[in-house]
């Protein structure tokens, strides 16, 4: 499944073989080293905790900083990471610890995107997921 994340804009859900009518930023990088899986109790992908480099600050980057009062984004600067999740009702069941992290330690699959000036995120997962694409 392709999940497309714009600033403030619900999530795009797409089957992994429909073609994405956004434009692929190949000069940018989010920096992202890995990632894991959020999942629910019944195992359902929501999400992701990617993994940024050390040098990466959020607040600077030119894509992150675009995601900072976006509620589907958790950053952790001190410990190099940012939950993202695909739908916003998911960052409170993570913080009734009903969530959990897998850890898949999986690589690749992140992408920019870009829509007139603004930048989006762009991810291919390989499991299960929560939302039904579009």
């Amino acid at each position: 499944m392709i999940y497309v994340l714009f600033p403030n804009t619900p999530t795009f859900a797409l089957p992994d073989d429909r073609d994405m009518s956004f434009s692929i930023v190949a000069s940018e990088s989010l920096g992202g080293c890995f990632y894991d899986h959020i999942c629910s109790l019944k195992e359902i992908v929501v999400g992701i905790r990617y993994y940024v480099d050390m040098e990466i600050v959020f607040s600077q980057h030119p894509v992150f900083n675009q995601f900072l009062q976006d509620k589907r984004f958790s950053f952790n600067q001190d410990k190099f990471f940012v939950d993202i999740f695909f739908e916003e009702s998911c960052v409170e069941v993570l913080e009734q610890g009903s969530l959990h992290i897998d850890c898949v330690q999986e690589f690749g699959g992140e992408s920019i995107v870009k829509d007139g000036d603004l930048f989006g995120i762009c991810l291919r997962i390989t499991n299960g997921t929560q939302l039904t694409a579009r």
